[in-house]
């Protein structure tokens, strides 16, 4: 279930995308086929624009909303569950092309690609930050507390003799004082952990293992369907057939017997009329004496 992803214009306006250029959304379509994917449309008024743009097929988009790059796959609720399958492998080609992509989603009606849904959908407020999602304290993420420099106290009592402490006047006030301790710098803050996507009817989405085996299941069902439906009318064809075959062997056979009833009658009509010639011509030679 691979598909066509070698069309120029779509990393061309995918550079134009991400290199901060007018335009700032794209989608890709297959074109009635089956398995080549091409720029079907872009544009630089945002996600309105490619809401506008959306028609009742199988969709990819992508578009820049503020500093990141939304990955859509628009699937209509009229096309077959087969064409569902394959979406979600394809989709899975299309963000792997579209690296700079922050967040995808899967919808099936174009009002859910309101700026305000999908916002809400992201968590991405109106300034466009993203609120971290609460976790669980770690010793990373704990704040470091700063060391405590040490304080210089003077001894309560005169050093002992055997310790060789030096006098204050052995010790060089020229001599460089000791760095001070530098506080470490705090970690930074881990990242969001990005929220799993939903589909239109709030469920979360289908792992990639579980997507890519129900769309070999599904697959694999409707080519075994497509085989049962091609030997059927195979089976039906010959049938067909052989009842022609047999219907003209029948009406060849009532043929001949009718030529050869006709061609029986004609004789013994004939031979008849011979008959009937020949006593007649007896009659009247009798009649007339010449037969005694």
């Amino acid at each position: 279930m691979s598909c066509d992803l070698s069309d120029p214009e779509i990393l061309n306006t995918y550079n134009e995308i991400i290199g901060g250029q007018d335009t700032d959304w794209l989608l890709l379509g297959y074109h009635d086929t089956r398995d080549v994917i091409s720029l079907y449309g872009k544009g630089s008024g945002g996600l309105s624009e490619l809401r506008d743009n959306i028609v009742e097929e199988v969709l990819y988009g992508l578009v820049r909303l503020e500093e990141r790059y939304i990955l859509i796959t628009y699937v209509s609720e009229q096309v077959s569950g087969v064409r569902r399958a394959r979406a979600l492998v394809h989709g899975r080609a299309v963000g792997n092309l579209f690296k700079a992509n922050s967040a995808s989603i899967t919808v099936s009606n174009p009002a859910d690609l309101s700026d305000a849904s999908v916002r809400a959908r992201l968590k991405i407020s109106e300034n466009g930050s993203t609120p971290a999602s609460p976790v669980s304290p770690t010793s990373s993420d704990r704040p470091i507390s700063p060391p405590i420099t040490p304080r210089r106290t003077r001894p309560s009592s005169p050093p002992s003799p055997d310790r060789h402490t030096p006098s204050l006047s052995s010790i060089s006030l020229d001599a460089p004082a000791p760095p001070a301790p530098t506080t470490p710098l705090p970690s930074p803050p881990s990242p969001p952990i990005p929220s799993t996507p939903l589909t239109a009817n709030g469920k979360p989405q289908l792992s990639r293992e579980d997507s890519e085996r129900k769309a070999r299941k599904e697959e694999n069902d409707r080519v075994a369907r497509e085989d049962a439906e091609r030997k059927a009318r195979e089976e039906a064809e010959r049938r067909q057939k052989e009842a022609a075959e047999r219907q003209r062997i029948e009406q060849q056979a009532v043929e001949a017997r009718a030529r050869e009833e006709a061609e029986r009658k004609a004789k013994e009509d004939s031979e008849r009329s011979q008959r009937e010639t020949i006593k007649k011509q007896f009659v009247d030679a009798e009649r007339s004496g010449q037969v005694r």
